[in-house]
This record gives C-alpha cells, structure tokens and sequence, in this order.
C-alpha cells in the first residue's frame, strides 16, 4: 500500500503544478480504488477508498471550492488529500493545493 500512496502523492503534485483536477481522480480509479464525486453544496467533491476492514485502507479527498463570502471575491481553493488508516488509526497523511481556477 505504501508504494500505492507514493503513487498518489505523487500525481498530486503533478495535479497542483499543471492546476489540474480529474487526473487524481482518473488515477485513483485505475489503481483500485472505488468512490466518485460527492454533492457538495458550494463545492466539487471527490471521495476514493482503497483497502480492506481491519487492515491498511487508503483514502483520498479531491475538492475544489470557492471560499469567498459576502462581498468577497478570493480565488477558488483546490485542496487534495490522501490518507493511510490502519486498523481505525491515521498512519500517514500527503496534502497540497492551488489557488486559481481548475482544469478539467
């Protein structure tokens, strides 16, 4: 699963240097993992899973939003996340984000 995470922090970084998006997402999918977007309100969501109860599981999080309020114009943030959860605990962690808009 470690070489699994690699893999994903990686694209990550390639996703946050060409402000891209669906790329994560794409592969995430083809390394195994199972989920798809998530209806948020003010935001586009993606949530993936990889892994078995009771042993390490991989979790990543895609979301892009605009954190701008009332009478506030901020550039949308891009945040993603991958995580390593063994046996109901966190293990590892990988973030990075942009600001600016994304590229599908």
């Amino acid at each position: 699963m470690q070489n699994i995470f690699d893999t994903l922090a990686q694209e990550i970084d390639k996703a946050v240097a060409e402000r891209g998006f669906l790329s994560v997402c794409d592969r995430a999918q083809a390394l195994g993992f199972k989920g798809g977007r998530t209806d948020l309100t003010s935001a586009v969501g993606y949530r993936f899973e990889r892994g078995e109860p009771n042993a390490v599981s991989l979790h990543l999080y895609a979301r892009s939003y605009d954190p701008s309020g009332p009478d506030q114009v901020r550039p949308c943030i891009t945040r993603f996340t991958v995580t390593a959860v063994e046996n109901g605990a966190l293990t590892q962690q990988y973030e990075n984000e942009y600001e600016g808009l994304i590229t599908l």
